[in-house]
């Protein structure tokens, strides 16, 4: 008798983008945190072959990990999620995804244990990840060429070009520009939360209003000179960073970028929302935004504020925020399930501000607790995203619900 070979089930975290990269992004937020306080304050031989062997400044490694690692992971997530809908093409086969998803983890390893490998190695690596998602991307927003569509092409290759100065640098190539490869990096991940807030929140918030019945003046609006105003210093200010630019010039755009958004975001009615947790988790995400451009603006013009609170609250605050309340949301609409989240998650949304503003703040008001404070904001950060890993790993490890 013959019998037919049957195939493996694939493993259901490689059947869809979101499903691997929120995973995987969340479980790093927490172990790269990890690594950094051990880092910081466990230096001991105890703990030596726990920590990462590195090429680089340990908080080189930090930033550089946290943006094009966990960020742009999460990004990835998002693009072949969203792209697909966008562009009503196919999603990606589970093929794909297994080999983009090899290829990030890939990269963090690399990264990890960048002293014990050539430098080469460790660049090639990290920096084969982007190009083959923005091919994807490109060919399938091909045939849905839109002017918004063509910016998350153009912020992905930037962030590949900023990723590519910090390896440069570290490579021996050339001298102080993985400097501004992260403060780039950065700032092009919050350019793209401008574009991808700018798009999702009003829109989540004009439906849950409108399901309440709310008339139709009472709905977000968005002023568009406000719109074309907020786009252009925002985009500006993260072209400049590539640039040798005075401060004033730099602070000068953040401040704009600041105004301009704020007046962008005072129209998408969000005090409305603040019975629904999934939608003003989004709000406070933007609000973040908002805050870090007004910080560094400050920072940068008059010295009165620090330049790297800002940088927090823009990593912190803006990035975590937005990531988590995507990662959340999507996860659950895309599996089948009712957008509300359990009250634990309500408590995560809101711990990674307070991380934000503990980071950006109390190591300069007080000075003589930095420990304290260090320690503080990271075990906040680690109680958000245990929470994620925690409620969405049955979520994004199990088949979509079948509605009856």
């Amino acid at each position: 008798m013959k019998h037919e070979k049957q195939a493996m089930p694939l493993p259901i975290i490689m059947t869809e983008g979101f499903r691997f990269f929120f995973l995987f992004s969340g479980l790093f937020a927490l172990v790269s945190i990890l690594a950094w306080l051990m880092i910081l304050y466990m230096q001991s031989e105890l703990f030596s072959f726990l920590l990462p062997q590195l090429a680089m400044s340990a908080s080189a490694w930090h930033a550089h990990e946290m943006i094009y690692g966990y960020a742009v992971g999460v990004v990835a997530g998002f693009f072949l999620t969203a792209v697909p809908n966008w562009t009503k093409t196919p999603p990606a086969k589970a093929a794909y995804i297994g080999t983009i998803g090899m290829l990030w983890l890939s990269g963090r390893l690399v990264m990890w244990w960048s002293d014990l490998l050539p430098m080469q190695i460790v660049a090639c690596v990290d920096l084969v990840f982007l190009p083959p998602l923005l091919l994807r991307l490109i060919l399938q927003m091909r045939h849905a060429m839109q002017m918004h569509n063509l910016i998350f092409i153009s912020l992905l290759g930037v962030l590949w070009i900023s990723n590519l100065l910090c390896h440069l640098e570290w490579l021996g190539w050339t001298q102080d520009t993985a400097q501004t490869g992260l403060r780039a990096g950065l700032f092009t991940i919050g350019m793209m939360i401008f574009v991808i807030g700018g798009r999702v929140v009003p829109a989540f918030t004009r439906n849950a209003l409108r399901r309440m019945d709310v008339s139709e003046e009472k709905l977000p609006q968005t002023h568009p000179m406000a719109n074309k105003l907020a786009l252009i210093s925002t985009g500006l200010l993260t072209l400049a960073l590539f640039f040798p630019l005075p401060d004033w010039a730099i602070g000068g755009l953040s401040l704009c970028a600041a105004s301009a958004n704020l007046w962008r975001f005072s129209g998408w009615k969000g005090l409305s929302v603040l019975s629904q947790p999934i939608l003003w988790s989004l709000h406070l995400g933007y609000a973040m935004l908002i805050l870090s451009y007004a910080i560094y603006g400050i920072a940068l013009l008059t010295h009165f504020a620090f330049e790297n609170a800002a940088i927090h609250l823009l990593a912190i605050g803006a990035i975590g925020c937005m990531t988590l309340a995507v990662m959340s949301r999507a996860s659950l609409g895309h599996t089948g399930r009712a957008l509300t989240v359990r009250p634990i998650v309500t408590i995560a949304y809101l711990l990674l501000p307070m991380a934000a503003l503990v980071r950006a703040l109390l190591p300069d008001l007080h000075p003589d607790l930095y420990d304290l404070w260090i320690y503080l904001s990271a075990a906040l950060w680690l109680m958000a995203f245990a929470v994620f890993a925690k409620v969405y790993f049955p979520i994004l490890t199990h088949p979509r619900i079948q509605k009856s």
